[in-house]
Order: C-alpha cells, then structure tokens, then sequence
C-alpha cells in the first residue's frame, strides 16, 4: 500500500469515529463491496489530520496539473440495499468523473439497462452535474456478472458494432451521459464466455476512436 493510501485509509477511520461520536449515520462501511473512498462522507479535517484530497489529488500527478483526474463509481445495486446509497448521497464536487455502473450489452446489440430502478437512477445521476458543472458522469457497460458473452457477439460484425454504436448516441442524448465506460470482464478468456476471436474484435471495437462516429458534446 502506498504512503498515500496509508494515510487516507487513517484519515477515513478517524472520519468513521467521528460519525459515530457525533451520532451521525453510519455510511463508510459496506460489508459486501470493498471500501468507497469517494463515497465516504468527508467531515472538515481538523489540523492534525490528513485531508483525504491530499492523497487523491497527488495520485499518479504532480501537484497543480489541470489533467488530474478523480474518478468514483456509483454502484446502481447499491439503491435497493437496506443501506443503500442514492446518487444524492455522493460528493460530486469531489470527482472529476462519474461511472454510472452498470449497464449491459442487450441481445439485441444495444446498450440496456442493468437493473429495475436504472431509468431513473441514470437522470438523478447525471442531475449530479448541476452542483458540480465541471463534472463528467460517464455509462459504464459490462462489469464482472455480464461475462464476455454480450461484447463477443456485438464486436463480431461490423453490423452489430454499428449497431451498439447508434443506441449508445441515443442513450447519452437522452440521460445526458458525458461518455462511455467498457468494462469488458473480459476479451478471450473462455470461463467469462469469451471466444479466440476476441483478440481481433477488440481492436475493431475500439469504435472511440473511429473518425466516423460523432458522440454528442454536452453544453453546460
């Protein structure tokens, strides 16, 4: 564990302690995911404490530079638990970017939604943006349950890609993504129902990169 990390990890406990001394909810803990450091809720450090944007801020750049980027996920899941989080319940003026997990690829080729409540939740996240104008909330697509099989089959033919490709336009128009987050778990590997021709797809699919497509620029 880096330095960094050791310390923001020591910052968190003492904010956990201080919640709880102050009878605050409990909201640092989830016993069944790892850790959300950016979902934590980060009480004013007193002076003999670490400030947890120190270590966030210093991660993998140097101090003061505009391409810093601090990127959380909202785990659309979390919503239904009995301590579940609501996207209100994030800090959106601590991240840069914002993934929104997660949504599938469809059986048709098209990005689909992950879960019952996702429609809505896509809107009250986005609306995040309204407390903090600089920040891009991004779609994350695929993850560790959806396996290989739906990236296989859209990346497969040009048609198919195509097709993902015009339902993913149409999905960030409509819930005002800023951009798209693959999450392929993962290209190949036969236990997550990936095939050999992955390796070659994968390249294909890099379709962020095709001149041809145009994804909507979002105006503040």
């Amino acid at each position: 564990m880096s330095s960094e990390r050791l310390l923001l990890a020591i910052r968190l406990l003492r904010n956990h302690a201080r919640l709880l001394r102050n009878g605050l909810p409990k909201r640092l803990w989830d016993t069944e995911q790892e850790v959300s450091i950016l979902q934590a809720p980060i009480l004013p450090a007193t002076p003999d404490e670490f400030s947890p944007l120190s270590a966030l801020s210093t991660c993998g750049a140097s101090s003061g530079s505009s391409d810093r980027r601090t990127v959380g996920y909202y785990e659309s899941w979390s919503y239904s638990k009995s301590c579940g989080w609501k996207p209100e319940d994030l800090y959106p003026q601590l991240l840069t970017h914002l993934n929104f997990a997660f949504a599938l690829v469809g059986a048709d080729n098209r990005i689909a939604s992950m879960g019952p409540n996702d429609i809505e939740l896509y809107r009250r996240t986005t609306a995040l943006k309204s407390q903090n104008p600089a920040l891009k909330v991004f779609i994350s697509v695929g993850g560790w349950d959806a396996g290989a099989q739906g990236f296989s089959r859209m990346a497969s033919s040009a048609g198919n890609r195509a097709t993902f490709i015009s339902s993913v336009v149409a999905f960030m128009n409509t819930y005002a993504f800023d951009g798209i987050d693959i999450d392929w778990e993962y290209p190949v590997a036969d236990d997550r129902g990936g095939v050999p021709a992955d390796k070659a797809n994968y390249v294909l699919c890099r379709f962020l990169q095709n001149p041809l497509v145009r994804f909507p620029t979002r105006r503040r």
